[in-house]
């Protein structure tokens, strides 16, 4: 599991959907400066264990990935979740 700071909230994400997103967010580097600093994040949280935090540019990039890919769609709830609710991740 890593954490990421999303701002209001740290959400939980389990390491298959972490290196799931950090690759899909690294094919997408050429066309997106954000999705390029995700991709290394991720990447350093799936290495170091630390919890990251993500700047409003890369959560809208994770946000973007996470809604248009169907094997991460479980994980908006969960973003969701902690945008109303940051008690709740």
């Amino acid at each position: 599991m890593i954490e990421l700071d999303i701002g209001r909230a740290v959400v939980m994400i389990g390491d298959k959907d972490a290196a799931l997103l950090r690759d899909i967010a690294a094919a997408q580097a050429g066309r997106s400066a954000a999705s390029r600093d995700l991709s290394v994040l991720l990447n350093q949280a799936l290495t170091s264990r630390r919890r990251i935090a993500l700047q409003r540019s890369e959560v809208k990039a994770l946000r973007q990935i996470i809604t248009a890919d169907r094997r991460l769609n479980r994980l908006v709830t969960t973003f969701d979740q902690a945008a109303t609710d940051p008690q709740a991740s």
